[in-house]
């Protein structure tokens, strides 16, 4: 190789190496995108939205308005959620998220407890599609 061939291949490697540095970061993956959805419908009020995100074989078992009143029968009130991680291989995704909530308080006069905790979910590819599947 010459001295010019050097210097067009070093000039090309470096061209490639700054056109990727530029490039913009990867996008998160499906199940992530997914799961924020279904949070956000959680945190909206919109359960029967929320529960559309389950498995299909979770749908199956269980009606919408069976876990609409599952989950309203509940203390809880949602009120943020911040993706914090996924890990995937191929067909399966833990994610975890940092979901704030308020819940009342046992003594009279006491305003609500506001906590964050994270919460670690299962997203399973299948049907074309990724779909949250809870843990019992």
């Amino acid at each position: 190789m010459t001295i010019r061939g050097g210097k067009a291949l070093l000039c090309a490697v470096a061209a490639a190496l700054l056109l990727s540095a530029c490039q913009p970061a990867s996008e998160p993956d499906p199940a992530h995108e997914r799961a924020k959805a279904r949070w956000d419908h959680l945190i909206a009020g919109e359960y029967a939205e929320a529960w559309e995100y389950f498995t299909p074989g979770y749908r199956e078992t269980y009606t919408a308005d069976q876990y609409v009143a599952s989950i309203q029968r509940r203390p809880v009130q949602w009120e943020e959620a911040e993706l914090v991680s996924s890990e995937c291989e191929e067909s399966r995704c833990e994610v975890t998220i940092d979901i704030t909530y308020s819940i009342p308080r046992a003594t009279a006069g006491l305003e609500r407890v506001r906590p964050t905790r994270p919460v670690r979910e299962t997203w399973i590819f299948t049907e074309g599609e990724w779909w949250f599947t809870p843990e019992d």
